[in-house]
């Protein structure tokens, strides 16, 4: 299901809001946060918000890679920008929890078999490592219609 859902125009149309989502201010703080380049948080802010996209799609709680993590934390103190991406890009609201459930190891490997089905090849960050384990997980809640 995960592998075809990107076929959808309405799918299709919300990944590419998605990924367009664009802010400067949290790039940056990313930055500062990873002590990273400002190309590097540029990328791992990317995949923040694949991240986000593939727990919106998947619809199960998925483990976020440990520096993606990092960078969801500080995407997430920016309030009213997080909760208008959700909103608007991901038709609901990813809530960031404490992991729970499946061992850590197989919870990001299941996100990382999960984010390689639909968008195909996945950088480094996305692989799970022994030394850093995963203790947050992201869960979507779609947006009510009434």
């Amino acid at each position: 299901m995960v592998a075809r859902i990107l076929t959808n125009q309405h799918e299709a149309k919300r990944y590419s809001l998605a990924v367009a989502f664009t802010d400067e201010t949290i790039v940056e703080s990313i930055q500062d946060e990873l002590r990273i380049s400002a190309g590097h948080a540029a990328e791992i802010f990317q995949d923040v918000k694949r991240f986000l996209y593939l727990c919106a799609a998947y619809k199960t709680p998925l483990c976020a890679p440990p520096r993606l993590d990092k960078a969801w934390h500080v995407f997430i103190s920016f309030t009213e920008e997080y909760e208008d991406f959700c909103r608007r890009c991901l038709s609901g609201f990813v809530h960031h929890r404490p992991h729970r459930g499946l061992p850590p190891e197989r919870g990001l490997m299941r996100t990382y078999e999960a984010a390689e089905s639909l968008f195909g090849h996945m950088n480094q960050i996305w692989l799970p490592r022994d030394h850093e384990p995963s203790s947050c997980a992201g869960v979507f809640v779609p947006r009510r219609t009434h």
